[in-house]
């Protein structure tokens, strides 16, 4: 069984071999198709959970307005992010720091707390505790 202090140290011992990994896959190779594939799905997330967040989004206030124009403005930097190689420009590549930084916000999107499961936010298929479909 483990205990609390037990899962620290190995959460501790996992994120300091990821960095480590990292640094080495900085090292051993350089940026190209093989980091695009890797941010491809991160920024798959980050898009549509961008969209369908500013669809859920029902306030009619500046406050609510803001918040949309966010999520639009999120949803195509991360689109544009993912077309720029395909279309031609090679220096887009993801660096390693980046491809981490899409997995960090796609992961912490991923598990918002106060939330439904993603793939029932995403589809609308979850009720929250207002009664408002997600």
């Amino acid at each position: 069984m483990l205990t609390k202090k037990m899962l620290s140290a190995l959460q501790a011992i996992l994120a300091a071999c990821i960095i480590g990994s990292s640094m080495w896959l900085v090292e051993a190779s350089g940026v190209g198709w093989f980091t695009y594939t890797l941010s491809a799905v991160p920024l798959g997330i980050i898009i549509i959970t961008a969209i369908a967040r500013a669809y859920d989004i029902m306030d009619t206030t500046w406050r609510g307005f803001t918040r949309k124009m966010g999520m639009i403005l999120v949803a195509s930097s991360a689109a544009s992010l993912l077309a720029a190689p395909l279309l031609g420009y090679y220096s887009s590549f993801p660096l390693w720091r980046n491809v981490m930084l899409y997995w960090g916000f796609a992961l912490a999107w991923l598990t918002t707390p106060n939330m439904p499961p993603w793939w029932k936010y995403i589809s609308g298929g979850k009720e929250l505790d207002d009664g408002k479909s997600a």
